[in-house]
Parts: structure tokens; sequence; C-alpha cells
């Protein structure tokens, strides 16, 4: 039997195509792969909501959104990426920014490469918010979109240093 959490899981692990991923009824059932993803993730990923992580755009997992500081890959793996401000306590910079347009002005803060950056290459790819065509397993986009998608993989990696990597998974860790 498959409980809702599984389920919610597991559509989000998805390792099908992008529209598979959204509508393939594989994508509702648990598999080895997502359960060694969830794995790695809770082995190796500090369970600390001041760890700054930094993820493609198709992986996420519930036990991620306990970190206070989430990019989306690029930012903060292949470049430094500004922090985000917290609205005060009372909520009141939400207010002014959703019902007054008007922002609170927050001091600045600094840019910073993520702690953590978790990519997973047999899933769709993105760069931000701007994924590719994943047909069959693979990025079908341009060769130009293809190549920058991959030389910032490989500028990340001269950052981090690589502490878990299974069947296309990666976890990586800012070097000190």
């Amino acid at each position: 039997m498959v409980k809702v959490t599984d389920w919610l899981e597991v559509v989000v692990l998805s390792d099908r195509s992008l529209w598979g991923f959204l509508y393939n009824h594989r994508v509702y059932l648990p598999s080895e792969r997502n359960q060694m993803i969830k794995s790695a993730i809770k082995e190796y990923i500090p369970n600390n909501s001041t760890t700054i992580l930094s993820l493609q755009n198709s992986l996420t997992w519930a036990y991620l959104t306990q970190h206070k500081n989430i990019f989306l890959f690029p930012h903060g793996a292949s470049e430094k990426t500004r922090l985000t401000q917290d609205f005060d306590q009372n909520s009141t910079g939400f207010w002014n920014l959703s019902k007054k347009r008007t922002v609170v002005s927050q001091p600045q803060a600094n840019k910073v490469f993520a702690d953590y950056v978790i990519l997973d290459m047999q899933r769709p790819w993105f760069i931000i918010d701007q994924g590719c065509q994943w047909i069959g397993g693979e990025c079908r986009n341009s060769q130009d979109f293809i190549s920058e998608y991959l030389a910032k993989v490989e500028k990340t990696k001269e950052r981090f240093d690589t502490i878990f990597e299974n069947d296309g998974f990666i976890i990586l860790k800012r070097q000190t």
C-alpha cells in the first residue's frame, strides 16, 4: 500500500520525461532510485535550517524545505547569489509588499555560495526556471542550452567537492 506521503514524495522525485513526470502513472509509484535519492539526501544534507542549498528545479522533497535559503541551480552553485532578507516577525514587510506595493528597505546581504548543491542528471535540466525538453531521458533543446547547462555543472564542480554520486544523482559540498 502506498501512503499519501509516499505519493507526494514520488511525484516530485519522478525520473520520467517532463510530461511523463506530470502525467505518467509510474510517477506515483515508489522506485528504488527515488529511495536512493531520499536516503542520500537525508545522510549527506544536514537537517539545519541555516544550511544553504542550490537545487535543480526538477528536484524537490519536503525534507529540503526545512532550509531557510534554497536557490535554484545555478544560483549559489556556479555563481555567488545574494541571500534574501527575512520579513520582520510581525509580517509588516510582507503586508507592505502585497497590499501597499511598497518594499521596506532591507540591509543588503552579501553574495554567497551554497553549502550544498543537489543535481540529478537523469531528470529534466533547468537553468533557474528555464527547462529543457526532456524526452526519453535526454535534453532535446538546442546545443546552446545543453552546453550552457553542462558548463555550469562543470564550473560548480570546480568550487564544490562531490560527496555522493550514484546513477547521475550528485550531491556536492562547498570547498572550505
